[in-house]
């Protein structure tokens, strides 16, 4: 029984071919390849389908390195008498972009993660049985049928290029920012005691971790109108004042790399925050410690950033 069946909650853990000293490591590879599928998937896009589905040699040339890269011993899919038509059915019902963020966004946040983690590895297998049974289809659809064999050609390259991108994504430590390395690694953690056959460990927020959930949206309210979004501009403001701008001598990425390393500094943060807003709580202030480095992480100052670049005055903000 494959490694992946076993992760959705199929099967029981004595009856996984992977043993179990090597079942992490398996696992792992798997995640590792899915660039190697891209890379070959890119030979099918959409600029160039109409030309491979002309081209029988390379099809199955590419296709079968692709199926290459999935091992029977993490996910084996059995013979399957689906046609086309029933396997892009079973494709169209996969889950939304926002059903899978959301399951992500859960696991990530400590949200029942045994159960959500069930459900990413069922929609893994999902993807997977899917990619597999159209590679085994487009191989043996008529040569001829060009008009076809691009269409199926295309579904395997979103397959491979936006739907497997979802379910990798929470456990891809590049996926991270330096400020959310510990939740990957708690992640990973959880994804260790399900391949032995552990129960997972649910970690218990604390009120800080709690407060930064609620508050990290209006850290980043798109209009500015929330106190925190305020909160969050004075706290960036006050970190690029220490960091030396608005010096014109100190070059722009002199300052973004100040700036993350007294943002790395919770005796820095805690100080700048207690002088904007004395009246908050000290778990609320390592909530908005949490928070802000999260939203910085992603990326929501890059506009700020630009103008400091240009030589514009932030103040505005």
């Amino acid at each position: 029984m494959s490694l992946l069946s076993f992760l959705a909650g199929k099967k029981k853990t004595d009856e996984i071919s992977v043993r179990e000293n090597e079942r992490i490591n398996f696992f792992l590879k798997h995640i590792e390849s899915y660039k190697e599928r891209v890379n070959l998937s890119k030979s099918f896009n959409y600029a160039k389908a109409t030309l491979i589905a002309k081209n029988p040699a390379l099809i199955r040339e590419v296709l079968e390195k692709i199926r290459i890269t999935l091992s029977k011993d993490f996910h084996f899919v059995e013979d399957s008498d689906k046609n086309a038509t029933e396997i892009l059915l079973d494709i169209a019902n996969l889950h939304t972009d926002q059903i899978m963020g959301d399951l992500m966004h859960a696991i990530v946040d400590e949200k029942n993660k045994e159960d959500n983690l069930r459900k990413m590895f069922v929609e893994m297998e999902r993807i997977i049985s899917a990619e597999l049974r159209l590679i085994t289809v487009i191989l043996n659809t008529d040569s001829t049928k060009t008009n076809e064999i691009e269409k199926l050609l295309l579904e395997l390259y979103k397959l491979i290029y936006e739907r497997e991108v979802e379910v990798n994504a929470v456990f891809r430590t590049e996926m991270y920012g330096s400020e959310s390395k510990k939740k990957h690694e708690r992640v990973m953690k959880a994804v260790g005691q399900l391949i032995i056959g552990q129960k997972v460990e649910e970690l218990a927020e604390s009120e800080a971790e709690i407060f930064a959930r609620k508050v990290t949206s209006k850290l980043v309210d798109p209009q500015g109108n929330t106190r925190y979004h305020k909160l969050a501009m004075s706290i960036f403001k006050t970190l690029c004042k220490l960091a030396g701008y608005p010096d014109s001598n100190i070059d722009v990425l002199d300052v973004t790399t100040r700036i993350g390393k007294y943002m790395e500094k919770d005796v820095i943060m805690r100080d700048i925050i207690t002088k904007i807003r004395p009246d908050l709580k000290s778990f609320e202030i390592d909530g908005i410690i949490f928070a802000f480095r999260e939203v910085y992480g992603n990326g929501h100052f890059e506009e700020v950033v630009s103008d400091i670049a240009r030589g514009k005055d932030i103040s505005c903000y």
